[in-house]
């Protein structure tokens, strides 16, 4: 179930650029008004890809500051008032806390052979507000 979870989470940005784009090609070729004035960006961090608007909050790997500070993410492509864009950019965010996720338990086991191994593991993260 964990497992699930995690792809789907990881994927959510990607799902929504892909409806938006669809959405915006029907606009185009059907030649009616198209009158998006959605922002939005793509940010790249820790591996990840994170799906935001101005104003959303991010939940991103551990970031060396403290809470107040304003931080540099690193944007890989924008939408601003319909126009796509995918070059890199720079994007500021505001560190509103550090903490750590749930405990994620690790778990091998060999029948027979009297071998079980447990660990667990809590990942270290930032919440993150995108100006």
């Amino acid at each position: 179930m964990f497992e699930m979870t995690a792809i789907l989470a990881e994927f959510k940005g990607f799902v929504r650029l892909s409806i938006f784009l669809f959405h915006r090609a029907l606009f185009i070729f059907s030649n009616l008004s198209y009158n998006y004035s959605i922002m939005f960006v793509i940010i790249k961090h820790g591996g990840k890809q994170y799906w935001a608007e101005p104003g959303s909050v991010l939940s991103l790997e551990r970031i060396n500051g403290t809470i107040g500070d304003v931080v540099t993410l690193d944007g890989i492509a924008s939408d601003v008032d319909g126009a796509l864009s995918v070059a890199a950019r720079e994007i500021k965010g505001v560190i509103l806390k550090h903490y750590r996720d749930k405990k994620v338990i690790a778990f091998k086991k060999q029948k027979r052979h009297h071998y079980e191994r447990k660990k667990g593991h809590r990942q270290h993260l930032t919440l993150v507000k995108i100006a």
